[in-house]
């Protein structure tokens, strides 16, 4: 799979399993890539997001500040499903209002309400469950021209946890195909069974904070 750079595009070059037998729809195909690639993770994630109808992710650590979705990003999206690990919600107060100190952090947060408010978004926590590493799922027909199944996942960094203290690997994998997918489908499910809703408490915290006096941040 290597990515178009002059168009964006993502383009999948399937990879043979030598323990099965040749089966198109069953093919695995995947690409490494990190934080200085073309696409980068992040990006990928959004084309992915935009070309989607249901979207999963599920992302152990996450500053909810750090997500910079928009409305428009969701809105071929008729599903989004967003599994986060462990939750406090003393510090996700104390957490959202130190973001809105920080003019892109509060923009992001203002476009997280607006998201919440299309009804389009769930947002769990898995309470003490954990899973290692982070990964999302893409299905969709918009994703047909990339990749002939409709589904998509990304499995490792996908962009959204921040900046780190140091300079380390940061590593993704971009991978297609009805085994790989099915893979993280069936544990996303899994995941997302034994989560607790916290969409109305985030919201809340969210319009706790104080509007900005002016837009221009």
């Amino acid at each position: 799979m290597t990515a178009d750079t002059s168009t964006g595009a993502l383009r999948a070059h399937p990879v043979r399993d030598p323990r099965r037998p040749a089966d198109s729809s069953r093919r695995s195909t995947g690409v490494v890539i990190d934080e200085e690639s073309n696409p980068d993770p992040r990006r990928i994630l959004g084309r992915l997001l935009r070309r989607s109808s249901r979207f999963d992710l599920a992302i152990g650590r996450v500053r909810l500040a750090s997500i910079d979705f928009t409305a428009d990003d969701l809105r071929p999206v008729e599903r989004c499903r967003v599994l986060v690990g462990g939750f406090d919600n003393r510090a996700l107060l104390g957490a959202v209002g130190a973001a809105s100190a920080v003019p892109a952090h509060s923009r992001n947060l203002r476009s997280l309400r607006v998201i919440i408010a299309t009804g389009r978004l769930q947002l769990r926590s898995a309470g003490l469950w954990r899973w290692d590493p982070d990964f999302c799922l893409a299905a969709g027909a918009g994703l047909r021209g990339w990749f002939p199944a409709g589904t998509a996942g990304m499995v490792g960094c996908l962009g959204l946890s921040g900046p780190v203290a140091c300079s380390i690997p940061r590593l993704a994998c971009l991978v297609a195909g009805t085994r790989s997918t099915g893979l993280l489908q069936n544990s996303f499910e899994r995941l997302w069974s034994v989560g607790h809703d916290i969409l109305d408490v985030v919201a809340a915290a969210i319009d706790a904070v104080p509007a900005p006096a002016s837009d221009e941040l």
